[in-house]
């Protein structure tokens, strides 16, 4: 493979253990796996803790400041870039202030419009073809998370306006360093930048993400990873085992505490598990209409002739929280209450809600600031969540109605697997919520096991 035949060119500014396969194949569980065509680090022989897996000195490991350093200590014969093109370079980057991501989207795009002639050549003919995060999906399946927590990070603009500010002016200015594609072609520009995002590493006291060939073949373990990513003295990069690995065993770290809406726009994967860092996302808009419908009864008044109803409709978002929460009549409360929503869609802020009671599910500052700020009544807060969070639910399990077929596409099976972990983080947060006020039950909660018969 490329990569094998690049680590062997380099040697020994790269050296990988002979105890490892650093392209072997995914187990068929392995969560973190996309596709089939991913590879992996497997190990060959059991290996002990501390043991050092791979080894790269930093001129094999490419970030925004190293490709700079490589072009201006390089000369001209050698890059066929003229040196006074590689001075302006540098004052047009510090003027236009690039970040350190932007500048390793764009150092990568030179790398691999050089083609074989790139130092990194292997390495980038292993880089996949197409990284399928969310932002790369087409419209009818972002739209499928609209209600997750993934809603706010799935921003194609972003990427766009990066191109089109960035990538463009510079590629159109020194054509001698990028090829014209580069300014013509804003897909190459996002597979770049969906390299770096899934790729790249920042460690340590580093200041900017560097992707690391070799390393960045190890794939996430949420709990009990088996090695870690470490710096030297020297500025070398590592990859050191954490403690005894199995003949056979994956050789995985672990990519930080995120949640499962964060890997997938990360990463472009959900793990088969719930995690503690999961939850939902409630949006401003949302809060103040259900705060609206709530305060002026709309929401009793649809439910008030159904209050004795035994047909256990528990998904319904319109329960009886005039009788439990001791509030007047409907008839003496209606339409005195307008709460202001934001003229536009982009105006919204949004809270994330978690299902750790012990700090509060996640009812920050920031939530109760809202609500004072827009005049609500706080003591109405639970009550207006507790509707919200039931529609919620009800949205969740709808969308769970039926399981995606074996033949789905990949995005359909994420969606719906990151579906069921938010819909569980929903109903711990709308259990505690309940369990914090007198006469109040969760035994009207449908459970997962009635769900997952609904879904057969």
């Amino acid at each position: 493979m490329a990569l094998l035949e690049w680590i062997a060119a380099h040697k020994p500014r790269v050296h990988v253990s002979a105890l490892i396969d650093p392209v072997g194949a995914h187990s068929s569980t392995d969560a973190a796996a996309y596709d089939d065509s991913d590879r992996t680090i497997n190990a060959l022989d059991a290996i002990a803790a501390d043991q050092e897996l791979v080894t790269l000195q930093d001129d094999v490991c490419l970030n925004g400041s190293a490709w700079l350093h490589h072009l201006t200590s390089s000369s001209s014969t050698t890059t066929g870039i003229p040196e006074d093109q590689v001075t302006a370079l540098q004052k047009e980057i510090q003027e236009m202030q690039l970040s350190p991501t932007v500048l390793l989207v764009m150092a990568l795009l030179y790398e691999h419009g050089l083609g074989e002639k790139s130092r990194f050549a292997g390495y980038i003919a292993q880089l996949p073809k197409q990284i399928p995060l969310p932002m790369t999906w087409d419209a009818k399946a972002r739209r499928a998370l609209k209600h997750t927590a993934a809603a706010p990070s799935v921003d194609q603009e972003l990427v766009a306006n990066m191109f089109t500010s960035f990538a463009v002016p510079l590629a159109t200015k020194f054509p001698s360093i990028w090829p014209e594609n580069v300014a013509k072609d804003p897909a190459h520009f996002q597979w770049a930048y969906t390299v770096v995002s899934s790729r790249a590493f920042t460690i340590a006291d580093a200041t900017e993400p560097t992707l690391l060939p070799v390393i960045d073949m190890a794939n996430h373990a949420h709990t009990n990873p088996c090695a870690k990513i470490v710096k030297t003295d020297a500025g070398a990069f590592q990859l050191v085992a954490l403690r005894q690995i199995e003949k056979g065993e994956a050789v995985t770290i672990s990519y930080g505490e995120l949640s499962n809406a964060e890997f997938l726009c990360r990463y472009g994967f959900v793990l088969p598990e719930s995690v503690p860092t999961d939850c939902i996302l409630v949006q401003s808009t949302e809060l103040l209409q259900t705060y609206t419908a709530f305060m002026n009864d709309d929401v009793d008044n649809t439910n008030s002739d159904k209050s004795d109803d035994d047909d256990g409709d528990d998904n319904d978002a319109d329960e009886d929280n005039n009788e439990r929460s001791g509030k007047q009549p409907a008839k003496k409360r209606r339409k005195l209450f307008a709460a202001a929503t934001p003229t536009k869609p982009d105006d919204a802020l949004f809270f994330l809600l978690h299902g750790d009671q012990s700090k509060e599910f996640g009812l920050s500052d920031a939530l109760l600031s809202f609500v004072f700020a827009n005049d609500l009544p706080a003591d109405a807060l639970y009550d207006v969540l507790a509707v919200l969070l039931r529609k919620r639910d009800k949205t969740y399990s709808d969308a769970l109605q039926t399981s995606p077929s074996a033949d789905a596409a990949p995005q359909t099976k994420l969606v719906q697997l990151l579906t069921r972990h938010e819909r569980d983080v929903c109903r711990r947060i709308l259990i505690g919520i309940l369990s914090l006020e007198e006469g109040s039950s969760d035994e009207e909660l449908p459970s997962d096991d009635d769900d997952e018969e609904e879904e057969e």
